[in-house]
């Protein structure tokens, strides 16, 4: 169980971190929406017009006259609603001479309930200070005459129907007393006269009522307990609260775009994200190397600054070759990338340079026939060359070229042909790369890109190992998917792959690049710096 919780709280801890890394990689995105969003609400809050608010309150109680108790208090969300209605504000028009349209009237004014008590917080807004507080205490006063008025009319109905009913019992009254006036016998005169008792006794009770519900001039529904204040500020608009709001959007908006746009960025995040396209271990992270004074020559960066951190990349993945040479036989590595221009050319020469520093004897085959760049790195012509042997013209002996660096030899691409596919599939392509395992150790050959022509797929299905090369800054991740699943299709060995270009100082921003050391490359020409690799 406890290593599960580990699991689980590392995993979480893992996700956060990824979640913050991208924040600070995405985070001027934040910084824009949060300013955009601050600057709108603080904007629009300077050109609203100040609206003054006025509070008055009014304490509600039961209809009650001449000391009388008063009964259960009426619902206070009714009387709410009763101060918003329009026929209070019927009251109110009138008071302060408002002529406009009373849904206008009314759309400013709202009506609160402090908890537990029977308090109406009666609030009116208006640009003009005096005038909210005059109608503020209008709608209080207003209130309380409507309710007043209801009062009244509700002791007008009662008292009519205890009148009407009063004058009912006394003709009766009257009509039994004729009845005894007549003469009647003892056992009748003796009903009359106990029906005339009650009568006169109902008649009584009613007299009394009748008296309670005559109206009086003290009726009491409630008092104004609070007048209407004179505002000294604008309660309208409020600028810490609209900055808050929208600093807390800008926020909301940033993140969210943030991680929008790294869902929708198809770029390759650094070495575990390769790992999981490409589905092969990442063998090296080359930096981007500076830039070169001789643009039109190719730099090997593995003899001119043997000492750099480029150079110490390029021998990590040497030594990663070389320990998996030791598993399995690999004779044959096809050096490939999902699309040209991504660095599997320079990754060859500079693999072959680290390789040969080791004793062994390294062959590296310029087999990129559309576009070949691989002589370039030794200074060597494109003819006689590889396309020349599988024509038959010439021998492979007679096309291997001694490089300069001491077990390092290198086969040109000759002629660019026609059918660049047909030769690299054809039968002697085969029986050179066997004769080239005969007088080598390993053979490195610089192939044409996966995604761009059928070639390599070609040379692919006869290597020992295939090692992909993909850009750090401009290879997508669909590219890096789809280079996997053409050579998946003709079952290419995939050994690993190596992340080219790779910019360290972004490896502050996201944790999924792989932090290399630097080193200071001390200044020397070409020749003292082979001279150094050699004594190493």
């Amino acid at each position: 169980m406890s290593q599960h919780r580990e699991i689980a709280e590392t995993v979480g801890a893992a996700s956060m971190r990824d979640y913050l890394a991208i924040l600070r990689f995405r985070k001027w995105s934040v910084i824009l929406a949060t300013i955009v969003a601050l600057g709108s609400a603080l904007g629009l809050s300077f050109l609203m017009t100040p609206v003054y608010s006025s509070h008055a309150r009014v304490l509600v109680d039961a209809p009650s006259f001449d000391g009388a108790a008063a009964s259960t208090i009426p619902n206070l969300e009714t009387e709410r609603e009763l101060v918003s209605s329009v026929a209070v504000a019927e009251i109110v028009a009138e008071r302060v001479s408002y002529r406009g349209d009373l849904e206008d009237l009314l759309r400013d004014v709202s009506v609160s309930i402090p908890t537990g008590t029977e308090i109406l917080d009666i609030e009116y807004q208006h640009p003009v200070p005096i005038r909210a507080r005059r109608v503020a205490q209008a709608f209080a006063v207003g209130y309380l005459e409507f309710r007043q008025q209801q009062a009244l009319d509700e002791l007008l109905a009662a008292s009519t129907s205890v009148q009407s009913r009063l004058e009912q019992l006394q003709e009766r009254l009257g009509a039994v007393n004729a009845k005894l006036a007549a003469g009647r016998e003892e056992s009748e005169r003796v009903a009359l006269e106990a029906e005339a008792a009650t009568i006169a006794g109902q008649i009584a009770l009613l007299q009394q009522q009748l008296s309670e519900l005559s109206p009086a001039q003290n009726l009491r529904v409630g008092e104004i307990i609070q007048p209407a204040d004179l505002a000294s500020e604008p309660s309208s608009p409020n600028y810490l609260l609209n900055g808050l709001f929208g600093l807390f959007v800008g926020l909301s908006l940033g993140l969210g775009l943030a991680l929008l746009r790294e869902r929708l960025d198809d770029s390759l995040r650094g070495r575990g994200d390769l790992e999981e396209r490409a589905g092969v271990p990442v063998l090296a992270a080359i930096q981007s190397i500076g830039s070169w004074r001789k643009r039109q020559q190719p730099r090997t960066v593995t003899l001119d600054e043997p000492r750099s951190a480029a150079a110490e990349a390029y021998k990590t993945l040497r030594t990663g070759l070389l320990f998996m040479a030791t598993q399995r036989e690999i004779g044959t590595i096809l050096v490939t990338s999902p699309h040209a221009g991504e660095g599997k050319t320079a990754t060859t020469a500079n693999l072959g340079v680290a390789l040969a520093s080791t004793g062994r004897d390294v062959t590296l085959v310029s087999a990129d026939l559309r576009k070949p760049r691989l002589e370039r790195f030794f200074s060597r012509d494109h003819s006689p060359g590889l396309t020349n042997v599988l024509a038959g013209e010439v021998s492979a002996d007679e096309v291997t070229a001694e490089s300069g660096i001491e077990g390092l030899r290198v086969v040109s691409s000759g002629p660019i042909p026609g059918n660049p596919a047909e030769l690299l599939g054809s039968d002697a392509m085969g029986q050179l790369l066997v004769a080239l395992k005969g007088a080598a150790d390993l053979i490195l050959i610089d192939g044409p890109p996966v995604l761009v022509a059928a070639d390599a797929l070609v040379l692919a299905s006869i290597v020992d190992g295939v090692l992909l090369v993909v850009d750090a800054q401009t290879t997508t991740r669909s590219a890096v998917m789809h280079a996997r699943r053409e050579m998946e299709q003709v079952d290419a060995p995939l050994l690993g792959a190596v992340l080219n270009r790779f910019d360290a100082s972004r490896a502050s921003g996201y944790p999924y690049y792989h932090q290399y050391y630097r080193y200071e490359t001390p200044r020397r020409d070409k020749a003292e710096a082979q001279r150094s690799m050699w004594a190493r």
